[in-house]
């Protein structure tokens, strides 16, 4: 339009008919990938209820099938180990808060399923809870046992009983 401005009154109308075909566009690709995402939403709630399942029945098994360390460097590793779960559990943790919202966003789509999602929501929640006390007593008996053996660490080391 600058180079030959004779021929704006063509080239306007179009310009102006372009940029709103291309707005109308824009708000239908928005639409459309708001309800593909709302179509995967069940699927992506079931995954992340999935997940965290799995990760405390895990958890469960890792629990009660290792043991607690037979000396200050196997307790040293159990208690990094420990810590690596105490991080992944405050990230689960944060999945299961965002559940709520997953949920209710499920329950607007889907009424008719509410009884379903809340159930499955609970059941993920309670889950979780329960693994947190067993975690909280391994962590101690692990602290326990690591001072039990420094102290016959040295014992060893200075020839001294001080137990």
């Amino acid at each position: 339009m600058k180079a030959k401005p004779e021929m704006a009154q063509i080239i306007s109308p179009k310009m102006s008919e372009l940029s709103a075909e291309f707005e109308a566009l824009q708000q239908n690709t928005k639409e459309k990938g708001e309800r593909l995402f709302d179509a995967k939403r069940a699927d992506l709630y079931e995954q992340s209820c999935d997940d965290i399942d799995g990760f405390v029945t895990d958890l469960e098994r890792q629990i009660e099938a290792e043991p607690i360390g037979n000396d200050l460097t196997s307790v040293n590793i159990l208690m990094q180990k420990q810590q690596m779960i105490e991080t992944q559990m405050q990230i689960k943790s944060a999945q299961v808060n965002e559940l709520e919202s997953q949920a209710d966003h499920l329950r607007k789509m889907t009424p008719e399923k509410t009884e379903e999602i809340e159930a499955k929501k609970a059941l993920i929640a309670q889950k979780f809870e329960s693994i947190i006390q067993p975690l909280e007593l391994r962590k101690n008996e692990l602290l326990l046992k690591k001072e039990v053996f420094q102290v016959k660490l040295l014992t060893i080391r200075f020839g001294k009983k001080l137990i």
